[in-house]
């Protein structure tokens, strides 16, 4: 790649080698080449291998029990997606967003009290004790709201449209 002076494929390499490296557990050799890599594309502007080695690092700090690490990268991430329109991708992230705050045992617990910080959203599903729902992936960043409710269709009891 270096010879051919394919930055891109360069920048592809490397986080493959750092998902190797974390497959094996070796978090900060994967971490090393997940930062080249990011390093790289943004050299580039290549947004997409952006947000991609963002998640990266998010999960290596996830796996390292670095939380508040693993969500500053997850956002970042989550961030660069909503700016591509890369709605798989925001799935993704914002799964693996849920996944930190279940790891930190902070949402969910029955009888808890929530304290929601300023420009955040606690949403929660419409089907109680089975949505993935804040309880699962945690607060929400007021500008990661992108739409508003129009109506409810569950349970077919109660469908109407909201004003």
């Amino acid at each position: 790649f270096e010879k051919i002076k394919d930055k891109k494929g360069i920048s592809s390499t490397l986080g493959n080698i750092g998902v190797v490296y974390r497959n094996q557990g070796d978090y900060p050799m994967a971490l090393q080449y997940y930062f080249k890599a990011l390093e790289m594309s943004i050299e580039l502007g290549n947004k997409q291998l952006q947000a991609n080695n963002f998640g990266n690092i998010g999960i290596v700090y996830n796996n390292q029990s670095d939380y508040p690490k693993a969500l500053e990268y997850y956002f970042k991430g989550l961030e660069m997606s909503i700016e591509l329109g890369n709605r798989q991708l925001q799935a993704n992230t914002l799964g693996n967003i849920g996944l930190v705050y279940q790891n930190q045992g902070e949402f969910g617990q029955e009888g808890s009290v929530v304290d929601v910080p300023k420009e955040m959203y606690y949403v929660l599903g419409d089907n109680s004790s089975s949505s993935h729902d804040s309880r699962f992936w945690g607060f929400v960043p007021k500008r990661f709201l992108i739409g508003k409710a129009i109506c409810i269709f569950w349970p077919p009891t109660r469908i109407r449209v909201l004003r």
